[in-house]
C-alpha cells in the first residue's frame, strides 16, 4: 500500500540577502556579507512537512539555470519530490534579492517571480491524478488567480491554503467554501472578510465570516450564501412564549436606529455600534455633523461621487479660516525671521540662552505672532479629516 503522501502547489526561489556592515549609502558600493537560501512559501512548507516525517510532492515552476540545480539538489537533500515539477526552457528560476542595513532591517528588495505564471491550470490539470490522490493539498497564493481557482474546482482532495499577503489572498475568495483550512494573518483575514479585526470579538466575527460565507456561481443571482447558528433561552415546559426579533439588512446607521426605535425589547440595544464611526471624538463628529449632511445632500438625488466632493468642499470652507489662519502666521514667522536673527545674534552663548528667549518673545509680542497660531489651527481641524477618514469607508452607501 502506497504511503500517504501531501502535494504543495506553490512557489519556490533562492533568497539573496546583502547586508552592509555600516549604514546603507544609495548610489555607492556598501561594504557587507551576502547570503544565499532557499526560499519561497510552498517550498518552505513542503520543507517543514518533510521534517515531520510526511512524504511530499512540491508542483512548481522552475527555469533552466543554475539556480534551479541548486533548488533541485537542495530538495532531494531535504526530502522533497519534485518529480512533477515543470521546467520552463529558458526561463529564470524566482529570486528574491533583498538588501539590508547593519540592523538587519531590509532597506530594498526585489522580487522576479514571473515563471509563477507557468504554473497554468493546464499543467495543474496533467497533475491532477497525483493532486486528488493526496491525503491534502497546500496551496500557496503566490499561483495565478486562475490557478488558483482552478485547483479549489477541480481538486478532491482536502484544500488548505496560505493566504501569503494582503494583495494576494484575494485570490482565495472565490473558493472559500471548497478550502478546508486557510491560515491568514489579521490583515489578510480583514481582506478575505471584510470585518474589521481589532479586538477578541472582531476576530470570532471574522472567523464565523470566513466558516459560513459561501461565495457564489457567477450567473446564479446571489453574491453569496450564508449560515449562522443561533443560540436563546426558551421556557421548555412550553408555559412561557419565546419571542424573536430578527433584521436582515445592509448596516446603514439611520435604519438601524428605525429599527432600535420600533424595537419591543427596549432602547439599549445600541444597534448603530454595528456601524463603526471610530473613536469617540471622531464618532461625536460622523454622528451629528457628516451623517446629517451625508443624507441631505443624498435627499437632493446626488450620485454618490458627487455627494463625496460636495462634502470636501464643505469641510474645505468649514476649515478655510483656521487654514488661512495657519497660512498667514507662518507667512509673518517667514517675515519676521531675518529681525529675530538681528534681534538675537549677540546672545549666541550658552548661557545667554535666557535672555534670547526672551528677546525671541518680545519681538514676537510686538508683531503679534505666536509661535502656536501656526501649528494650533492645522491641529484643530484634524479631528473633523480623522472623522471623514473613519466614516466613508463604513458607510454602506459607498461600498
Amino acid at each position: 500500500m502506497e504511503q500517504p503522501y501531501v502535494v504543495v502547489v506553490g512557489g519556490v526561489n533562492i533568497d539573496i540577502c546583502g547586508k552592509a556592515f555600516e549604514p546603507l549609502i544609495p548610489c555607492d558600493s556598501n561594504p557587507g556579507s551576502v547570503r544565499m537560501s532557499m526560499g519561497g512559501v510552498g517550498r518552505n512548507i513542503a520543507h517543514n512537512l518533510s521534517l515531520l516525517g510526511q512524504k511530499v510532492y512540491l508542483l512548481t515552476a522552475l527555469g533552466e539555470d543554475d539556480y534551479a540545480d541548486d533548488i533541485r539538489a537542495n530538495c532531494a537533500l531535504n526530502g522533497i519530490d519534485l518529480t512533477y515539477a515543470c521546467t520552463v526552457p529558458e526561463g529564470r528560476t524566482s529570486t528574491y534579492v533583498y538588501l539590508a542595513g547593519p540592523d538587519g532591517d531590509m532597506a530594498l528588495a526585489v522580487c522576479d517571480n514571473e515563471i509563477a505564471r507557468f504554473v497554468t491550470p493546464g499543467y495543474l490539470e496533467d497533475c491532477l491524478p497525483v493532486l486528488n490522490g493526496a491525503a491534502a493539498v497546500v496551496i500557496d497564493t503566490n499561483l495565478s488567480e486562475d490557478a488558483v481557482v482552478w485547483l479549489g474546482r477541480n481538486v478532491t482532495a482536502p484544500l488548505f491554503a496560505d493566504a501569503v499577503s494582503v494583495a494576494k489572498a484575494k485570490k482565495l475568495r472565490p473558493i472559500l467554501d471548497r478550502l478546508h483550512t486557510v491560515k491568514p494573518n489579521r490583515l489578510e483575514a480583514e481582506a478575505l472578510c471584510g470585518i474589521r479585526v481589532r479586538d477578541e470579538a472582531g476576530v470570532r466575527a471574522a472567523a464565523d465570516a470566513l466558516l459560513t460565507s459561501i461565495p457564489q456561481e457567477k450567473e446564479t443571482g446571489y453574491l453569496k450564501n450564508y449560515k449562522a447558528k443561533l443560540k436563546t433561552a426558551f421556557d421548555p415546559t412550553g408555559k412561557q412564549a419565546s419571542e424573536f426579533e430578527m433584521y436582515i439588512g445592509p448596516n446603514n446607521y439611520r435604519l438601524l436606529q428605525h429599527i432600535e426605535d420600533k424595537s419591543q425589547f427596549g432602547k439599549d440595544l445600541d444597534l448603530q455600534q454595528l456601524v463603526y464611526l471610530g473613536w469617540p471624538l471622531f464618532r461625536y463628529i460622523n454622528r451629528f455633523f457628516t451623517i446629517y449632511v451625508f443624507d441631505w445632500l443624498t435627499s437632493w438625488g446626488f450620485s454618490m461621487g458627487v455627494v463625496l466632493i460636495l462634502i470636501t468642499l464643505l469641510l474645505k470652507a468649514i476649515t478655510f479660516p483656521m487654514v488661512k489662519k495657519s497660512y498667514m502666521s507662518s507667512a509673518k514667522m517667514r517675515v519676521l525671521k531675518p529681525k529675530l536673527d538681528e534681534a538675537t545674534k549677540q546672545y549666541d552663548k550658552p548661557e545667554d540662552a535666557m535672555q534670547k528667549q526672551q528677546a525671541m518673545m518680545q519681538m514676537y509680542s510686538q508683531y503679534g505672532v505666536s509661535p502656536l497660531s501656526g501649528c494650533l489651527p492645522m491641529l484643530i481641524q484634524m479631528p473633523i479629516w480623522i472623522a471623514m477618514f473613519n466614516y466613508v469607508p463604513n458607510a454602506i452607501q459607498l461600498r
